[in-house]
């Protein structure tokens, strides 16, 4: 998947109750990752910053943190 295509993607949580929007990316600081770190807004406010490489994307397009 494009890098650009995960921005505006709904983004559910490990246990898929809290939802949230990815709106931005950057690249991982995990050293020898490299992989997009997706740049989240949740549904309470937060923000948070969850390697793409610890998610799923789903049928529906949607992704989920493992």
């Amino acid at each position: 998947m494009s890098e650009t295509n995960y921005i505006g993607r709904t983004i559910y949580s490990r246990d898929g109750k809290i939802k949230g929007i990815v709106t931005g990316l950057a690249v991982c600081r995990m050293e020898g990752c490299r992989g997009p770190r997706l740049s989240v807004k949740w549904a309470d406010g937060r923000r948070t910053f969850p390697c793409s490489k610890g998610c799923l994307v789903q049928e529906d397009g949607s992704i989920k943190i493992i």
